[in-house]
């Protein structure tokens, strides 16, 4: 499975494995609304990217991992 760490500037920076439906789909954005910050097989490595980004961008950071959301909710 790929991961995938993105930012939408001035909104937030997330994780999932499924760009176009977590991203586009339910959150309405179009590709060109947002960057790929990291594409990874590596769930560890992309928890650890995105909370470090959402540090580095100023916005909240998550209170849990995205590695231990994916086991209770499927949105992500």
């Amino acid at each position: 499975m790929t991961y995938y760490v993105y930012h939408i500037p001035g909104v937030k920076v997330g994780c999932t494995t499924n760009l176009q439906r977590r991203v586009t789909d339910q959150q309405g954005y179009n590709s060109n609304e947002y960057e790929v910050l990291l594409e990874t097989k590596n769930i560890n490595e992309a928890s650890i990217k995105e909370q470090v980004s959402q540090l580095e961008f100023g916005y909240k950071k998550d209170l849990k991992l995205y590695d231990l959301l994916r086991y209770t909710s499927e949105q992500y």
